[in-house]
């Protein structure tokens, strides 16, 4: 067992660039420890299931001996990690302390479901010891930024330099529209005077948890493949509510760009109501 051989907290060098010096271990999984070099912030060395005895370390992704065996590297050694996080955050601890602004991989979970969103498959997290809190993975993300994507993107709203909100955020929108009376108004994406409402729901029943790796891109793929994930789109088309949520965001977008008149709640409430009918036909119930 890794936790056996590392602890969090304690420091090691990195076997292939003494020149970085020592490192803080992080963060430690059963197949997996993950360390932060001070002097090089921008590099995670991975150390993977080839790890002897207290710092002989196999390869790691970010350096040249690590490149010579990328064929070998296992992304599921980090979309494994969404299965057991050493930590979820809720969004009042990402507002104290929010994710470092490194690349990674994030999940979102939930502990109520929004509407139409099958919780079947899903991986769930446990917290709590008497009265045990289920938190449902329902997206996952990757980042250039962690805290720019998940932090002020996801939580706080900002904008593209289109006007548009995340995908992410925007896909909870229309899905909690008929429930929080949402409407989507555009130019910049928003939801208008029910923002603060949007806010308090997604406040009171999201956490996050998040892994940094260079490697974003292959371990979002991997972790996209392995996990059901409702919330998801991209490389996720088999999931039965990602079709009719696309045409649902799809929708909702155009309704708020509309030239040639002011959208209406009612428009909004039709799309919204097409949206429904097409889930019953696919036998996702609310």
């Amino acid at each position: 067992m890794m936790e056996d051989i590392y602890k969090v907290g304690d420091y090691v060098s990195h076997p292939y660039k003494p020149e970085w010096g020592e490192g803080k271990i992080e963060t430690v999984t059963d197949s997996s420890v993950h360390i932060f070099f001070s002097k090089e912030p921008e590099q995670k060395t991975q150390m993977f299931g080839r790890v002897g005895f207290r710092g002989e370390i196999a390869w790691d992704s970010s350096d040249e001996t690590g490149e010579k065996y990328s064929e070998q590297l296992n992304e599921d050694e980090f979309a494994e990690y969404f299965k057991k996080p050493e930590k979820i955050y809720s969004l009042q601890e990402l507002g104290k302390s929010p994710p470092p602004s490194v690349p990674g991989v994030y999940g979102w979970y939930f502990d109520k479901l929004p509407p139409y969103v099958p919780k079947k498959g899903c991986t769930v997290v446990k917290i709590g010891w008497l009265f045990r809190r289920k938190w449902h993975l329902l997206y996952i993300g990757n980042a250039k930024n962690l805290k720019d994507r998940v932090f002020n993107y996801h939580i706080k709203g900002r904008y593209y330099p289109e006007g548009t909100m995340s995908s992410f955020r925007l896909s909870l929108g229309c899905l909690l529209s008929e429930r929080l009376g949402l409407v989507l108004s555009y130019p910049p994406e928003s939801f208008g005077k029910k923002t603060e409402q949007f806010d308090k729901w997604f406040e009171k029943h999201a956490r996050a948890a998040w892994i940094k790796t260079g490697n974003i891109e292959a371990v979002e793929s991997k972790a996209i493949a392995n996990y059901t994930l409702p919330l998801n789109y991209e490389h996720n088309t088999r999931h039965p509510l990602a079709d009719p949520l696309n045409v649902l965001r799809t929708e909702f977008k155009n309704i708020a760009k509309n030239s040639v008149r002011k959208p209406s709640k009612k428009d909004f409430k039709k799309a919204y109501n097409r949206f429904v009918k097409k889930c019953k036909a696919l036998g996702i119930k609310k």
